[in-house]
């Protein structure tokens, strides 16, 4: 509901202020016109335009980007952060036009020649966000970005069988969710369960990992840390009772991205 008119509103006003920046060179250099009317108009005007294309890009970017932290963590945020810093110079220059040239050219018609040039420039910086808008069309918001399933893995053996859950599933610091059942589907009630990695083709003894029992029954292992891709083995010890355990193993591809 807010996208669609933002989008439209903050394109009509973009479209208003830059496009008028070849006339007002075109009259700015015209010897025999008196262009201070033309120019003093625009001025008043833009700087209502200019409130609508903040007002339309703030809500724009705040829908798009989620998070403060998207301008620096996303290709998105990264154009959006370059557009941002052009746009500032175009407003530098919007405001050095308003507060100085344009009174200038009211004291003298000589001062529409720096006007012109400043104007020409204001155009010049245009062009650059607008190349750096067309960049938005490989690089996706993160608010459509969808989040990175889980890697999954079903370990089944004569007595139990375990469901393992890994978020994000690549190379970094990953979460691991173990749930354990029966062999016929009912929740397996263990007093521990551990988790063991190795990547013996790598050089990577085993890394072991108690669990945490959660509310949801399951079992919880946080920040366990895969430093590299590779097929990493994973061995699931549930100690069921004082004399009894339960282990079950099998391997997941983890990757770089």
């Amino acid at each position: 509901m807010l996208t669609r008119p933002a989008v439209f509103v903050h394109g009509i006003s973009v479209a208003y202020w830059l496009g008028a920046f070849a006339p007002l060179v075109a009259i700015l250099r015209r010897p025999h016109e008196a262009p201070l009317a033309i120019v003093s108009r625009f001025s008043r005007v833009s700087v209502a335009v200019i409130g609508v294309l903040a007002l339309t890009g703030l809500t724009l970017a705040i829908i798009q980007l989620e998070s403060f932290d998207a301008l620096i963590a996303t290709r998105y945020g990264i154009l959006l952060s370059i557009k941002l810093a052009l746009v500032a110079a175009l407003l530098a220059l919007a405001a050095l036009n308003r507060f100085r040239f344009t009174p200038a050219l009211a004291r003298d018609a000589k001062a529409a020649t720096a006007l012109a040039r400043s104007i020409v420039l204001e155009g010049a910086l245009a062009i650059g966000i607008l190349a750096v808008v067309a960049g938005w069309r490989f690089t996706p918001p993160p608010r459509s970005l969808v989040p990175d399933a889980p890697l999954a893995i079903h370990i089944h053996g004569d007595k139990a069988m375990f469901q393992v859950l890994v978020s994000p599933g690549r190379v970094g610091s990953n979460d691991f969710v173990l749930q354990l059942m029966n062999g016929d589907g009912t929740l397996l009630h263990a007093q521990e369960a551990t988790l063991t990695l190795s990547l013996p083709e790598r050089g990577i003894d085993e890394i072991e990992r108690q669990g945490t029992l959660g509310a949801d029954h399951f079992w919880h292992v946080k920040n366990v840390p895969l430093t590299v891709p590779g097929r990493w083995h994973v061995r699931i010890d549930a100690l069921v009772t004082d004399f009894e355990k339960i282990t079950l193993e099998d391997d997941i591809d983890v990757a770089t991205q």
